[in-house]
């Protein structure tokens, strides 16, 4: 599989990004630089204040700009949401001591979360994921069916489930509990380590030889490179398995 996962950085640059940008915009000085001269931007980071946000452009908010959102803006979603949330809650057991509905608070790392945007999408303009083939959406079902029902093996059941993979970008979104993740870097290389499944991503810089096209991998093959202070990272060779929304 040959998968050009431009749409999966975008949700590292919705985590990262958005970690890094209060140090560059607005006049900020520059990222301080490593020994070799690459951005600094190793360290250890969470986002489990984005729990909650839409990965696409909601229906509610049909039309708007996430530049229209601002603080106050924000607030009001915010309370929304967190309506929602203790609705859901209640569905399955949730109650004032205990609004998880599940296992006690203090597990539950999202409940106060504070969403910094409206939704994570920031290309297209439109905020939404462009429409995936009548092939995608039958691999999609094939897939699901097992799920939904009992499964006859553990293959049936999501990599995930089994505990072996997130995915991209799955690994870069908020779950209830391990959301921390740790940047490190050395001379040609960034590595990205999840708290979530306890995976580590490895993204050589520059042109690296790829690796041939018959090999696949839960978190592809990855090569990155810095423009500006931003690491831009392009993702191939995800295993079937693993890749967003049954991308081919």
């Amino acid at each position: 599989m040959n998968v050009r996962t431009g749409l999966a950085f975008a949700t590292l640059a919705a985590a990262v990004a958005a970690i890094l940008s209060a140090q560059t915009s607005s006049g900020a000085p520059p990222l301080p630089r490593t020994s070799w001269g690459d951005p600094r931007i190793e360290g250890t980071y969470t986002n489990k204040d984005e729990f909650g946000t839409p990965f696409e452009r909601p229906a509610e908010l049909e039309g708007k700009q996430r530049r229209e959102f601002g603080p106050e803006q924000m607030k009001e979603l915010m309370v929304e949401r967190s309506r929602r949330a203790r609705a859901g809650a209640a569905r399955i057991g949730g109650s004032a001591d205990n609004d998880t509905g599940a296992g006690p608070p203090h597990w539950y790392e999202h409940l106060d979360a504070v969403n910094s945007r409206p939704w994570l999408v920031s290309e297209p303009a439109d905020g939404k994921v462009p429409s995936v083939t009548e092939a995608a959406r039958q691999r999609a079902q094939a897939r699901a069916l097992p799920r939904r029902e009992a499964p006859d093996t553990y293959t049936d059941m999501s990599l995930y489930d089994r505990c072996i993979s997130i995915g991209l970008p799955g690994s870069m979104m908020p779950m209830i509990y391990g959301n921390a993740y740790r940047i490190t870097q050395s001379p040609g290389y960034v590595a990205i380590q999840y708290e979530m499944v306890h995976e580590t991503r490895i993204i050589p810089l520059g042109d690296a030889p790829r690796i041939p096209s018959n090999f696949d991998f839960y978190m592809g093959d990855a090569r990155g490179r810095f423009e500006g202070d931003t690491l831009v990272v392009e993702t191939r060779n995800i295993r079937p398995e693993a890749a967003y929304r049954n991308a081919s």
